[in-house]
């Protein structure tokens, strides 16, 4: 079994060398400690304090940033998992610096802007923003949330490439993202006023990327994977590679092997349009109020299924491309899924473990409609807060691997507040 195993992990790693052709839903917030104020003189990294991303785990639930965020029945917080949040701070940090060394402007490869400070922690290349609307099923079973019967909504949607590397090639392996900001819904945010969330009062945003297993158990191994990622790996393929070794030298063939599994259908999603792929929310969000309220991932996926169209050979940028040609000429939609957490064996701590769609299939609960247009203006675009915390409490995030992306979210959204100055 493990000679198997190990047989699958060392052809991966050698595939990777060729190039491929809310107790209560009511969160409390208490005086924490403020950002640094920012000197409009100066486009240097102001680095926040630490102490403010740090987590303190009280009963059920936890603290962070000054707000107390109650705990889902589901959810169980690993003793070591603070003390990774906290590494993990330090390592992003860092990067913001060797990332940023000059202080000076940065210019993107694909669009020719040139920015003036710190870019997006994650996800940083876009392939445009666009406008669109989320139309909820009418005959939907059961109202939640923002997802009530026959509702529209204003969306903005933005696509993108997931490694933080500003000058990444499409024609790389690599992860793709799907965010949809939803304007204008009803009730409140699960942060209140926080305004390193969400440049809006009432958004309710929606993070998914291209493909599934997620390629970290827990918020140590993400962690540790982020440490390789953002400060030794060149590429997201070589990343994965060093990780899946080092996991081996520590002594888990198992978890290299799910981490195999997860980067082999990173490399076997093809896409030649962000408009073409499905997108998947990878990690689970409460459904409804309370602690015992229901739980799901999301799915979205091309209404008249996936697809593919021919690219240009020497496009680096032809996921761009491609994207804004299409929605100058033809709308787009895609299906709004979710997939409920039937029974218990359906892990919400480990997203490296896929729910069976035989034992709950995804089911469609809104269309997302984009019409014909051109992409928003790209400085408008790259000004977009986006984070799976900026939620009503009753779509909250769950599980270590979303708990461990609250700090690194507010780091970025901190950064490029400071350094960009909007």
């Amino acid at each position: 079994m493990r000679l198997h195993i190990l047989s699958i992990i060392l052809f991966f790693i050698a595939a990777c060398s060729s190039q491929p052709k809310t107790e209560s839903d009511q969160t409390s917030r208490t005086p924490g400690p403020q950002p640094a104020s920012v000197s409009s003189a100066t486009t240097s990294i102001i680095a926040p304090t630490p102490s403010n991303y740090e987590m303190k785990v009280s009963g059920r639930s936890f603290m962070m940033d000054g707000y107390q965020i109650p705990l889902h029945n589901s959810e169980n917080i690993p003793a070591e998992e603070p003390d990774a949040i906290k590494s993990l701070n330090d390592i992003m940090i860092a990067f913001f610096k060797k990332q940023y060394a000059s202080g000076g402007p940065t210019k993107d490869p694909a669009t020719g802007l040139v920015f003036q400070g710190t870019r997006r922690g994650v996800h940083p290349r876009s392939h445009g923003c666009f406008k669109g609307k989320l139309e909820v099923n009418p005959q939907l079973q059961k109202n939640v949330g923002i997802f009530q019967k026959g509702a529209s909504y204003d969306v903005t949607l933005r696509f993108s490439n997931g490694s933080p590397q500003i000058s990444g090639d499409d024609r790389s392996i690599d992860t793709r993202g799907f965010a949809m900001k939803v304007h204008n819904v009803p009730g409140r945010h699960l942060l209140g006023d926080h305004a390193m969330i969400s440049n809006e009062t009432m958004s309710q945003d929606f993070t998914l990327n291209s493909s599934v297993p997620f390629f970290s158990d827990n918020a140590v191994r993400y962690r540790d994977f982020m440490k390789i990622l953002s400060l030794e790996a060149p590429t997201l393929e070589d990343a994965g590679k060093r990780f899946i070794i080092q996991l081996l030298k520590q002594g888990h063939p198992l978890i290299a092997a799910r981490v195999t599994n997860a980067f082999s259908n990173i490399r076997n999603v093809k896409v030649t349009n962000p408009l073409g792929i499905s997108y998947y929310s990878i990690t689970p969000f409460q459904h409804g109020s309370g602690p015992d309220a229901d739980v799901v991932k999301y799915k979205v996926t091309p209404c008249r299924g996936e697809w593919q169209e021919s690219i240009l050979a020497n496009d680096k940028f032809f996921l761009r491309t491609n994207l804004i040609k299409h929605l100058k000429n033809k709308s787009a939609c895609f299906k709004f899924m979710i997939q409920e957490r039937t029974n218990e064996s359906l892990a919400v701590e480990d997203p490296s473990k896929t729910w069976s769609e035989k034992k709950s299939p995804f089911k469609q609960i809104a269309t997302v409609q984009i019409p014909v247009q051109n992409p928003m203006d790209e400085m408008d675009c790259e000004k977009m807060i986006i984070s799976p915390w900026n939620t009503i409490p009753e779509h909250k995030p769950l599980g270590g691997i979303n708990r461990i992306r609250l700090p690194t979210y507010l780091m970025s959204v901190t950064k490029r507040r400071q350094t960009n100055h909007y």
